[in-house]
């Protein structure tokens, strides 16, 4: 897969629509900035600016990662602000976290033709749900890249404009952002364990089904 500067997929991998929302000013973002920082353990500071994502009628996002691969041109630009080790190294600001939230649900009708958010290492695929989150790692507690990361947005094939799907992506890195302002704990204090194996995904959660089963 290739990847635009910004860690974002390539115009070729995507389809969906997208709009970060930067106004740290605004109460509800703060509010939800904060919210995704206590239930993941991190200092606010670690929040990056949220993104609002829309899939319109056809439209998909191919599986990718989340995190800037090591082998990039543009991963120092975008993990190294300033966090250096006790032995004088470099610690890059990559993504620890990815908590995507479901801001609303396709009916009864556009159910079956909605899809949802697939990750092919485990055959799942998320039905979904206002108001529901999935959070997921994007590397070990190594700070190595998860392959278990690989996720998509699967195609609305809904006709037309009669169903269009709407999300919001939050990204917790290592460290501050620049520009943050950082307080006291800016590292995380417990990383949140990965489960090692696929459990069989019709027992996984209500809110999830098979995606070999789905796009058939």
């Amino acid at each position: 897969m290739t990847a635009s500067a910004d860690g974002e997929g390539a115009d070729n991998e995507r389809t969906s629509s997208t709009c970060h929302l930067e106004q740290e000013n605004d109460s509800i973002i703060r509010a939800i900035k904060a919210r995704a920082a206590t239930l993941l353990r991190m200092p606010v500071a670690c929040v990056e600016p949220l993104q609002a994502v829309k899939y319109g009628a056809r439209q998909e996002y191919k599986p990718h990662f989340d995190y800037f691969p090591r082998d990039s041109d543009y991963f120092e630009h975008t993990t190294h602000h300033g966090y250096v080790d006790e032995d004088g190294n470099e610690q890059p600001n990559q993504r620890l976290y990815t908590l995507f939230v479901y801001l609303n649900e396709p009916d009864e009708e556009h159910l079956a033709c909605a899809g949802g958010t697939i990750f092919p290492e485990c055959n799942y695929e998320i039905i979904p749900k206002k108001g529901m989150a999935v959070l997921f790692h994007n590397t070990d507690q190594q700070g190595r890249e998860d392959p278990m990361a690989l996720h998509g947005g699967a195609p609305n094939q809904c006709a037309s404009r009669a169903y269009t799907k709407y999300g919001l992506n939050i990204w917790v890195r290592a460290f501050p952002m620049p520009g943050a302002v950082a307080h006291e704990n800016t590292e995380a204090r417990d990383y949140l364990a990965s489960v090692p194996t696929c459990a069989p995904c019709a027992s996984v959660h209500a809110q999830v089904r098979c995606a070999s089963d789905s796009h058939a």
